[in-house]
């Protein structure tokens, strides 16, 4: 398998007993035009010298403050307060429209777009009831730059498509249709480009019940490319947050079995790993007798012995529980917190052919990733099955705190399977049997589930994931 540079989903920022922070969009435009304002604002008020002379009209909720040391009492620094955020006030109100102008986004994120006085003969929309929702989706990142919105020009990522197709659809408002934060848009897992994801969860305030649209679910698909698809949507409780709310991911990982093959004679791993007395359970050494054997028709013809195949399964068992991942990402030290990660299951799926070749599997179910963990570890299982090194005694010493190059498995047979939410849906059980014995039915809340859906799921992943996967893998040799 050759190596590849690109990324697989990106790292979850969050430890076992810590769950990550919220996004802050706009954080850079914002604090420039703020800085502006406050520095401006405090100019007036000196050249005036008198602090009751610039007086204006409260602003309730500014996060403009005034940072002189001290003033005469308290009703004038009160004074000198108010003006200094009123002006402030103006001040951003003209950055804004400026910024809107040139196509910027200083006034995105809020609700001021809503208020704008329409144009004569203009008529006004009627505002429609925003409900908060977990919309689950699937996607095929073949072509896509990732799954994040990104506000550059000319990016084209699965939350941009999907957020446009919102719009058309009347879900999200033409007030709310330039900004996904107005909505509280956020999702569970973010994916690389190029990364697929055949179950991830977006959540936001959304129309659920658009004008002349009885079917929603419909309506988007038809907006939408067929190689990103929306399952269904459900309506969540007030507080829910699709990042916040995901207590663990499941990632799937497949490669042909070939890569399983050992080395090849002559080589300086073949020297060095082969053993003299050879075992039945372990790599195919006599392979590399064919005649054909460098073939790329023969390699996919090949097909894994039971043994190795049951060996692999069980090195995979060695990563459950909670150990130190130090060694499979990078820019971290065996003494930092953040390395200690919760694997729950690793399992590897029965061997199954597609396309004349025969493929593994093997699903990671953690609490949280990092950068590159799960291509490097499926690098690590690869390596001691190829070469018939025993996992139980080469696992527990990467755990520790030597530092130790690990290569990174390509980011091609990496897939999103399904981000879960046990903790949520414990506590929607809870609240809806009390809802029931209230009799407020309008109060129930469906469960985060991805069974019922599994049938439609593994029908788009045969079709535009897997597919893409084997004809990547046919065309490029990875």
């Amino acid at each position: 398998m050759k190596r590849d540079s690109s990324c697989e989903p990106a790292a979850q920022d969050v430890i076992p007993d810590k769950r990550p922070k919220l996004d802050e969009p706009n954080a850079a435009g914002l604090n420039t035009a703020t800085s502006t304002v406050i520095s401006d604002s405090r100019a007036q008020v000196d050249s005036l010298g008198s602090p009751s002379a610039v007086a204006g009209p409260t602003t309730t909720g500014s996060n403009t403050r005034d940072t002189e040391e001290s003033a005469p009492s308290s009703s004038k620094r009160k004074n000198k307060f108010r003006g200094s955020r009123g002006r402030g006030r103006d001040q951003r109100a003209r950055t804004d429209r400026n910024e809107e102008r040139k196509g910027g986004w200083a006034s995105r994120g809020t609700r001021n777009n809503e208020d704008k006085p329409i144009d004569e003969g203009e008529e006004k929309a009627p505002r429609l009831p925003k409900k908060k929702v977990a919309v689950l989706i699937g996607f095929c990142g073949t072509g896509y730059n990732g799954m994040q919105i990104q506000r550059e020009e000319g990016t084209n990522t699965i939350e941009n498509t999907l957020f446009a197709a919102m719009v058309k659809a009347g879900a999200v408002s033409k007030d709310n249709s330039d900004d996904p934060v107005k909505v509280n848009f956020q999702r569970a897992a973010r994916t690389d480009a190029g990364v697929h994801a055949a179950g991830n969860v977006v959540s936001l305030k959304m129309i659920t019940e658009p004008s002349d649209t009885p079917d929603l679910v419909a309506k988007l698909n038809e907006l939408l490319p067929p190689e990103i698809r929306v399952w269904t949507f459900m309506r969540a409780t007030n507080p829910f947050n699709s990042r916040t709310a995901c207590d663990s991911r499941v990632y799937e990982y497949m490669f042909p079995s070939s890569a399983l093959l050992p080395p090849m004679p002559g080589t300086p791993m073949e020297r060095h790993t082969k053993p003299e007395i050879l075992d039945p359970n372990g790599p195919d050494w006599e392979y590399w007798t064919r005649p054909d054997a460098a073939k790329s028709e023969t390699m996919r013809a090949w097909r894994i012995g039971r043994g190795q195949f049951e060996a692999l399964r069980e090195s995979a068992k060695l990563y459950e529980g909670t150990h130190n991942f130090h060694n499979f990402t990078i820019g971290l030290e065996h003494s930092d917190p953040s390395a200690l990660r919760y694997m729950m299951s690793i399992d590897v799926k029965e061997l199954y052919v597609l396309d004349g070749i025969e493929w593994i599997s093997i699903m990671y179910h953690g609490q949280s990733f990092m950068l590159h963990q799960i291509r490097k570890m499926t690098t690590l299982l690869i390596l001691t099955s190829r070469t018939g090194t025993p996992a139980a005694s080469l696992m527990p010493q990467t755990f520790n705190s030597p530092k130790l190059l690990i290569p990174k498995a390509p980011a091609l047979g990496l897939l999103l399977q399904e981000p879960r939410f046990g903790t949520y849906n414990k506590h929607v059980l809870e609240e809806n049997e009390l809802a029931a014995g209230r009799g407020q039915d309008d109060r129930v809340r469906e469960l985060i589930e991805w069974e019922p859906l599994r049938e439609k799921i593994d029908a788009f992943k045969h079709a535009y994931i897997y597919s893409r996967i084997r004809a990547e893998e046919a065309k490029h040799g990875v």
